[in-house]
């Protein structure tokens, strides 16, 4: 199955279920900045690595994977691998390949989590996740 047509799935199946965003951050505190001393935006690198078009779908996916996390430190805890990536990378297409060959090693090394259902790789569910976090 194409990962288009994958994530596309995945939304559907989670929309049925979703009702929004992860609610930690509705205490009134601001979330932790996760673009803070990366040159690269993470909104412009998610839309590259997923298309533009795919990013409403990539956002439920995220959402539904945000709902592990009980405060949104641990929500930006749990991106810093992603957006590591983004931060060594000095073009936005050096950190889309390099995301695209973590997303492959997941695959090879079976690091899968599961979300509604659905088996990801972690680097893909992160991706996600940050793409919610980020409002791309």
């Amino acid at each position: 199955m194409r990962r288009r047509h994958f994530i596309n799935s995945v939304a559907a199946t989670t929309l049925v279920g979703c009702q929004g965003g992860n609610d930690s951050a509705t205490d009134g505190d601001a979330r932790p900045d996760i673009q803070h001393g990366i040159d690269l935006d993470l909104a412009e690198v998610l839309r590259a690595y997923f298309g533009e078009g795919q990013i409403p779908d990539v956002r439920l996916v995220g959402s539904a994977y945000a709902r592990r996390f009980d405060t949104d430190e641990d929500y930006a805890d749990d991106l810093t691998d992603v957006v590591s990536i983004v931060g060594a990378s000095g073009t936005i297409d050096e950190a889309v390949d390099a995301l695209r060959a973590r997303a492959d090693d997941d695959f090879v090394a079976a690091d899968m989590v599961v979300v509604d259902g659905w088996a990801l790789g972690i680097t893909e569910a992160r991706l996600s996740a940050t793409a919610d976090y980020v409002d791309a």
